[in-house]
């Protein structure tokens, strides 16, 4: 048996009585890392199912970005709700996440 057929690291062959067979394994869910950085996110909970009166992150970009990474990514939103950038000068890496911030700002009653 080639384990070229089932793909990478998730098989394991188990010896029985009648010969050798294949049996996949379940993978483990990672742990919640922050999207710019890498680093782990606190206070979110990896590969359980939440019950639903469980505390969830409600802070905006909450169980997504890290606090350093999310007061970096307001700081660029404010500039650009100020006008003194423009979204085109923001960093790519926080584009997404400044024009999402911008959005919930204006909404929210912000300049």
């Amino acid at each position: 048996m080639s384990s070229q057929k089932y793909g990478k690291g998730n098989i394991k062959f188990v010896k029985v009585p009648s010969g050798t067979k294949v049996k996949k394994i379940k993978k483990r869910k990672s742990k919640g890392k922050d999207a710019l950085t890498g680093k782990k996110l606190h206070g979110v909970i990896a590969g359980k199912r939440k019950k639903k009166t469980t505390k969830r992150p409600s802070a905006l970009f909450g169980g997504i970005l890290t606090g350093e990474s999310r007061k970096l990514v307001q700081e660029e939103a404010a500039k650009v709700r100020v006008k003194i950038k423009k979204i085109e000068d923001v960093d790519l890496r926080l584009k997404q996440y400044v024009e999402i911030a911008v959005k919930k700002g204006e909404k929210h009653g912000g300049n």
